[in-house]
């Protein structure tokens, strides 16, 4: 992994135990807390528009690729969520990869847009 590809800085967030709870409206309140801020890069796979009904919804899939860490989950194996945070815009992680089992890289699979929470 070379460290010139890593020109994003990226803010992990993990969702804070017991969220969500209502507001004073009754409203949905989730809080997050900053897992880490590290470099890495972020990059799009692929771009659609999903149509059902005469509505269409966007929906990008993004790969981030991140020096390799053990507190990161996706979003199966992790007791509560994760997201990377960048220009702000928040990206779920709905999967991750540590490149090639030799614990130096992380390449987390992104999504926004169409059914994404």
């Amino acid at each position: 992994m070379q460290a010139g590809t890593l020109r994003h800085r990226l803010a992990i967030e993990q969702k804070v135990a017991g969220s969500p709870q209502r507001t004073n409206t009754g409203q949905k309140d989730s809080a997050w807390t900053a897992l880490a801020t590290v470099w890495g890069s972020l990059n799009l796979i692929t771009g659609k528009r999903l149509e059902a009904s005469q509505v269409s919804w966007p929906r990008a899939t993004y790969e981030a690729r991140i020096r390799w860490r053990q507190d990161v989950w996706d979003a199966f194996a992790s007791p509560t969520p994760m997201r990377v945070s960048f220009d702000g815009r928040t990206y779920p992680i709905e999967g991750l990869d540590n490149f090639k089992m030799r614990n130096v890289e992380l390449r987390l699979m992104l999504s926004v847009g169409a059914a994404v929470g």
